[in-house]
This record gives structure tokens, sequence and C-alpha cells, in this order.
């Protein structure tokens, strides 16, 4: 039987749905949260000369010794200091709490085990302009970007291509409005008044890149070697640069699709050089039918795609991809909306 590790916390939609259909299907999957540590739980890792490395960890009342096949490096939490903990200690001792947790990783999981996704290819996997180089040479289209802070290179393309760019960020970001809500980043056409002053340009770097006429937009889910794909009709309703803040889900039509193999394909050379087992891949199909990479998340959301077209077997599929062939492929298929009805 599959030994499966999540890290992640109780308030993860996510990680509570797939640990659901885990059991669905048999398996015991163990929720490790750093929150619970060192407030409650307890961990040793004995190394010495001569003996091999022993991780000992105490989650809750259970013990747990031996090495997992499967980890889900899905969200996990930040360490809790202890409540008796002194006010003045407790900064540090999440500091080391946290250090302390990121070094046990190394020793939670077989040699062989499946990361999704490991540490160092979350680091990798997370720098953008990586992304893109590589999947240029996975055989993708990318639109053509420029990257910084330098405001004649940022005027010059903007004249390239005629007024026509948009921005992004590298990270997800947000400012407090004051009133209770946020007002996120997101990715947005530039205009002329935008790069009107240099100190706009130049107080903070970002990733320019040219407009793309869009017919409609994909979302692509990598597992392993397998793939799904849901397409997303963002400009149903007129032209629209970023569909996750212009609509509500369930307002734009969203189907799903099989890519053509070698778009497939593809897919899966990005993850694969990138070095994750699992990424959420972003895609824009064109006015004149080409496939254009946008960016990949690692650790992307992908429950929704689901909810918005059930078609679309997300849960299933992740279940059984962590399961590793633990599951029967005749056993019965399990769907997100059994989970919802089940809690």
């Amino acid at each position: 039987m599959t030994n499966i590790l999540i890290l992640s916390e109780t308030d993860d939609v996510h990680a509570c749905a797939v640990i659901w259909g885990l059991r669905q299907f048999g398996l015991d999957p163990l929720l490790w949260q750093w929150s619970n540590f060192p407030c409650n739980d307890r961990y040793a890792v004995h190394l010495g000369p001569g003996q091999t490395e022993k991780l000992a960890m105490t989650l809750g009342a259970k013990r747990y010794s031996q090495p997992f096949e499967v980890v889900w490096n899905r969200r996990p939490g930040t360490p809790q200091p202890r409540s008796g903990s002194h006010p003045d200690d407790r900064k540090i001792i999440g500091v080391e709490s946290l250090a302390y947790l990121k070094n046990v990783l190394d020793f939670v999981a077989h040699p062989g085990a499946l990361w999704v996704n490991s540490p160092e290819a979350i680091r990798r996997a997370n720098h953008k302009l990586l992304q893109l180089v590589t999947a240029k040479a996975a055989g993708f289209t990318i639109p053509d970007s420029l990257s910084g802070n330098d405001p004649d290179q940022v005027r010059a393309f903007y004249d390239k291509h005629h007024g026509r760019i948009i921005f992004k960020a590298f990270l997800p970001g947000s400012w407090d409005e004051g009133d209770g809500s946020r007002r996120h980043l997101r990715t947005a056409a530039v205009s002329a008044e935008h790069l009107k002053h240099d100190e706009a340009i130049l107080a903070c770097p970002g990733i320019f890149q040219e407009q793309i006429d869009t017919d409609y937009e994909i979302r692509v889910t990598v597992m392993g070697e397998q793939v799904l794909a849901g397409a997303i009709h963002s400009q149903a309703s007129g032209p629209l640069v970023d569909w996750r803040f212009g609509h509500v889900l369930g307002q734009i039509p969203h189907q799903a699709i099989k890519l053509p193999e070698p778009v497939a394909q593809c897919c899966i050379a990005v993850c694969r050089a990138l070095g994750i087992a699992f990424g959420c891949i972003d895609l824009i199909v064109s006015r004149d039918g080409e496939y254009v990479f946008i960016e990949v998340n690692e650790a992307g959301q992908f429950l929704w795609q689901e909810k918005e077209a059930p078609e679309i077997l997300m849960l299933d599929s992740f279940c059984r991809f962590l399961a590793r062939g633990a599951v029967a492929s005749d056993a019965p298929r399990i769907t997100l909306s059994q989970y919802y009805a089940s809690v």
C-alpha cells in the first residue's frame, strides 16, 4: 500500500478533498501540518557515525518512523511556538522551527519517492524567465517578452508592438485598501500614460509582453505523464486581458478539451525540464490557431476546473496519480461533487 505524506493545513480544500478521495480508494494518507510544530508535534532526526539516519515524528498522538513513498508538498503552514514560550522568544522560535522543518524534509521520503514537488524543483520552476526559456526549448511559441526597469528599453518595446503590450508581475502581490478589502496585482494592458514618467518604471522591475490576439485560453494540468485540459472562453463577452479578475467563475464558458498530441507532449516536456511532477500551465490559443505558452504554476489550484466543468475529473485523476498504481484501473471514479456531498 502506497505510503503518502501531504504537507498542508486543514483549511485547504484541495488537501481535504484529496485526503477524502484517497480514503475512498482504501489508502490512509498522513496530513503534516507545520502549524502544529513545535506547539504540539515532536520530531527527532538521529545522525551519527556508522549508522543509518533515523527519523521519528510524533504528530498528535501518533508516531511515524518509516520514510514515505509519496510526498505532496502542497502548502506547508507556519510553525507556531508553544503557548508557554516567552513573547520575546517567539520570533526566533518561529524562524528556527521553520528552518528545522525544511531540514527534516530531506529525511521524510525514500530515495525513489514521488515528490509533488520537491523543494529544489519548486525553487527552479517558480522563475518565470526560466519558464519562458524552457517552454521555447520544448517547442512552444512564447510571447515576445522584456523584463526589467529600464525606461528606454520598455518604451522601445512599447513602440515595437504599436502600444499593444501587457505587464505582469514575478510574484503575486496585493495592497490593503484600508476598508478590509485588498487590491491585487494582475496582468494588465500598458498605456502610454503608464510609461510617461521614468520613476514609474525605474521603481520596480516587471515583465512586459506583446499582447496576443486571443481566441480562447487553456488551463493544462500535468500529472506525471497525464495531461488534462480545459478551454476557458475568456473573450466570449469581449476583449479581456486577465479573466481571473474580469469575470466571476461560473460566468465564463469552460469545457474539457483534448489537446493536440504535440502540444500535450510540449507541456509534459516543460514540466520534466523544470523537474516538477505536477504543474498547471496557462496557454493562449491565438486567433490564427497558434498555441502560446504563458506560464506554469507548480502549485496551481486545479479542483476549480472540475467544479466549472464536471467532466474534467481532476480529483479522481490526482488521487490516482498520488497512489502510484495502488488503485485498480477499474475502481469506481470519484468526483468533486461526491466530496462536497460528504462534508
